[in-house]
């Protein structure tokens, strides 16, 4: 497929560039390549940055019409209840075959930006997933998040409500006992209880009610053993095959196992939002605004 080709081409003029060092593929990238690094921060219709992206070298034509093509943006508004869908970043996820550092601990993609916001995730694999070749596993809210959450800009969360979307609500707990949590209520993936409210996505996900913050969380303050069976009866074990699409929040807790197999294992990791996505702090754009 052109993602494949895609990817295979910057692989090799990755190798290429680096073949004199003695770092690890791993080493330099964390099993992460941002083909589109060079494209400025900053506010572009659809149109002006596939002329941007196509110019970039090994970078095909194909990819960058889906990537912000008609099928995402239908796709995302139709789950968001929202008209418009923001391109925020892409890039490319490779582990190694026999990789046994190529694993991801568990972790919410929000955190990678200065403050959370709130915004989607669209996981393609392009190799079938298996569990010798990186295995992902989600852990979902125990309610279903309220759509009102994705139709105001994510700008101005209070910090009581970013620390209840965590897992460690007091923001000071031990690490290894969040991790041990994890390990005890993980599953590939589980429904929600009940459909996600439309609504959630045409507020702002940054003033969320506190009743509706604490639906999205584990239920810390109920029984453990009574949680993990509700996760066992309604658990879903997720194998993506090649060309499959997982579409996941931020605040969605996920991790994924180190690839063991005798081959590489490839996915690219599209995300959008329902409105830009600023720093608050220096009242910049946090990566690209690219209107679907």
């Amino acid at each position: 497929s052109a993602l494949q080709k895609e990817c295979n081409h910057l692989l090799i003029a990755r190798n290429a560039s680096t073949k004199n060092t003695s770092k690890s593929f791993i080493e330099q990238t964390g099993c992460i390549m941002e083909a589109t690094h060079e494209i400025p921060n900053g506010l572009y219709l659809a149109s002006s940055y596939k002329e941007h992206r196509n110019a970039l070298p090994n970078l095909n034509e194909s990819v960058s019409e889906f990537i912000v093509g008609e099928f995402i943006k239908k796709t995302l508004s139709e789950l968001t209840g929202c008209e418009h869908i923001f391109l925020f970043n892409e890039q490319y996820i490779v582990k190694p075959s026999k990789s046994e550092n190529s694993s991801f601990v568990w972790h919410q993609d929000c955190n990678y930006l200065p403050q959370p916001h709130l915004y989607i995730s669209v996981w393609i694999p392009l190799d079938s997933i298996c569990s010798q070749n990186g295995s992902i596993f989600m852990r979902p809210f125990d309610a279903a998040l309220n759509a009102k959450s994705w139709q105001i800009p994510s700008l101005l969360l209070p910090e009581k409500h970013i620390a209840d979307l965590q897992h460690n609500a007091d923001g000071d707990g031990d690490e290894k006992e969040d991790e041990d949590k994890h390990e005890k209520k993980k599953i590939f993936m589980r429904p929600f209880d009940a459909t996600l409210n439309a609504k959630s996505w045409k507020i702002p996900s940054l003033l969320l009610p506190e009743k509706q913050i604490a639906d999205l969380q584990h239920n810390e303050d109920g029984d453990e053993k009574e949680d993990e069976d509700k996760h066992e009866k309604k658990k879903i074990e997720l194998l993506p095959e090649c060309g499959d699409m997982i579409i996941f929040t931020s605040y969605t807790y996920h991790k994924s196992n180190a690839n063991i197999s005798d081959k590489l294992r490839r996915v690219i990791m599209c995300q959008y939002s329902t409105f830009p996505i600023i720093d608050r702090q220096n009242k910049k754009l946090a990566r690209l605004v690219v209107k679907l």
